[in-house]
């Protein structure tokens, strides 16, 4: 047997940023309100920085809270082009 392959959307370096991580997972939050589940999984050894990258700080906002922020921002939109 062979080893286990596995597939990935996105991989990113060591010196990836907040900002990169959500640029390119930006649009997943758009897919939220289409009805789809999304999940952004973080792997880092201890001590790498896995919760700055997902919670940030108040200078660098993590992925979290940029995600929130796009995901308000289309719902909003998205509420504005309903029409009655």
């Amino acid at each position: 047997m062979g080893h286990p392959s596995f597939k990935f959307d996105a991989v990113f370096g060591p010196l990836t940023n907040q900002a990169d991580v959500f640029e390119d997972n930006a649009s997943f939050a758009a897919s939220v309100l289409d009805g789809y589940n999304i999940c952004v999984f973080v792997y880092r050894q201890t001590g790498m920085g896995r919760t700055f990258i997902m919670e940030g700080t108040d200078e660098a906002r993590g992925v979290n809270l940029r995600t929130l922020e796009e995901f308000f921002f289309f719902h909003i939109t998205k509420e504005r082009q309903r029409q009655f």
